[in-house]
């Protein structure tokens, strides 16, 4: 998890607004969560993902290994079946990757 301290932290919508202007159609996005403390969840792919979340002007990129339901079906199996060493061994390298091009860029825009 990467958590950054910023002058002026923007919204859940503003930022992702922004990732989806600076990233264009590589990544999905989506609001996740009640209220205004909201978080935004980046999808790269079914398995491949993370969750920026903001509190007051700190702001923490995630990594999420299952960012859809369908895949969330196949984290249980695999983790029942192999104790999730498969999905870190394989998936582990693009998550980090996406974490710290995403905390990067956030960091340059709002730092």
């Amino acid at each position: 998890m990467k958590i950054l301290n910023l002058k002026k932290a923007p919204s859940a919508k503003q930022l992702a607004e922004t990732l989806k202007q600076e990233f264009s159609g590589e990544y999905s996005y989506r609001l996740f969560g009640l209220g205004s403390e909201r978080s935004v969840i980046v999808r790269k792919s079914t398995f491949v993902g993370v969750q920026v979340s903001k509190s007051g002007n700190e702001v923490s990129v995630q990594r999420l290994l299952m960012p859809s339901l369908s895949s969330s079906i196949f984290s249980i199996i695999d983790i029942l079946w192999t104790g999730g060493l498969l999905l870190d061994g394989v998936f582990g390298s693009p998550v980090r990757n996406l974490e710290k091009e995403v905390a990067l860029f956030i960091k340059k825009k709002y730092g």
